[in-house]
């Protein structure tokens, strides 16, 4: 029998909508992720901030699915809310060996986690189609890995050090 969450994660997918996850305390969370690169490319071709769009999709997406009755969430972060927390995690997990900087991009160095993926219960096999359907760039100059998570996203390029 499929999970809350798993269900909740379906329904998202299926939406297009922000990933949606039950938390085990049972509080609803649904991350918003507003920073994307079709946003962003929206933003610019509108003239509009890319905040603002957000907010409006955002107000859409809420008033869609309470026309739905769905139960709205506990807890809606939002990427753009975090931007210097990320920055410093990144910063520690390049300084920790487990983040590299290759060709201006900051990517996971999966070498340094051995139980990477061990969660999904997918091996590495399984698990790179799936990659690259989800919109993993292997070809990006320097990565050393297709799974390793391009942890910088659309951003300007990071000096190496």
């Amino acid at each position: 029998m499929a999970s809350q969450a798993d269900i909740l994660s379906l329904a998202a997918s299926i939406l297009g909508k922000p990933a949606i996850t039950s938390i085990t305390d049972n509080s609803n969370v649904a991350r918003v992720f507003l920073v994307e690169y079709d946003m962003l490319r929206r933003a610019r071709e509108l003239g509009e901030d890319y905040l603002a769009l957000g907010d409006r999709n955002l107000a859409t997406f809420l008033t869609e699915m309470s026309a739905l009755n769905w139960l709205p969430p506990d807890h809606l972060p939002r990427a753009t809310q975090h931007v210097p927390q990320m920055v410093a995690m990144i910063e520690r997990l390049v300084a920790g060996g487990h983040a590299y900087v290759a060709d201006g991009h900051v990517y996971f160095g999966i070498a340094s986690w051995p139980s990477y993926g061990e969660l999904s219960g997918l091996s590495r096999e399984q698990m790179l189609p799936l990659a690259l359907e989800r919109g993993s760039r292997p070809e990006m100059p320097g990565r050393r890995d297709p799974l390793g998570e391009t942890l910088d996203a659309a951003g300007p390029p990071i000096a190496a050090e």
